[in-house]
């Protein structure tokens, strides 16, 4: 069993989201505010940037310590996720996973995390390769995969960002 390109995806959206963090962490504070939880931006910024160097470095060398650690930091925007959305429901203002991208929390939001975090998780079961073992072994194949987490990550951004907004054009909530 091989979850290397769900992984990967799951491996390569923490560098994305926290790489966002980094530029704009307003939303991520104001979301933790939300919470009562109250952090300056500066350690935000650390806090994303430890996220998107452990996404980085989980997903070139497939180390699975390291796929333990993306496994738990998606538990935790699970449990984030869980309670925002039991709080505010799915009209709530940005989670702020994603830094200055304008993302609610959702069910699907939600949904998306869950799979990212089992994927890790099962990634410390069944070792999976990193990206630069997986090139030098099948530069070929490993081109294709890399092809496909970028579309996966593509359409994870976008259940994220675009799919709330559809669906309050749908329903008539749209600002």
């Amino acid at each position: 069993m091989t979850v290397a390109g769900p992984f990967w995806i799951a491996a390569a959206l923490l560098v994305l989201a926290g790489a966002q963090k980094v530029v704009s962490p307003r939303s991520t504070v104001d979301a933790l505010r939300a919470l009562g939880l109250s952090f300056p931006p500066v350690l935000v910024r650390f806090g994303a940037g430890a996220e998107a160097v452990v996404g980085a470095v989980a997903l070139t060398t497939g180390w699975r310590a390291l796929a333990g650690v993306v496994g738990l930091l998606y538990l935790s925007f699970v449990a984030f996720l869980s309670v925002r959305l039991r709080r505010d429901g799915d009209a709530a203002a940005p989670c702020g996973c994603l830094g200055a991208h304008d993302a609610p929390p959702t069910p699907t939001h939600l949904v998306i995390t869950v799979a990212g975090a089992t994927c890790a998780l099962l990634a410390t079961l069944w070792p999976v390769p990193g990206l630069l073992h997986a090139l030098r072994d099948e530069p070929m194949g490993t081109v294709t995969m890399a092809a496909l987490v970028i579309l996966g990550c593509w359409f994870s951004m976008l259940a994220f960002t675009a799919l709330p907004r559809l669906a309050a054009l749908r329903h008539g909530t749209a600002t």
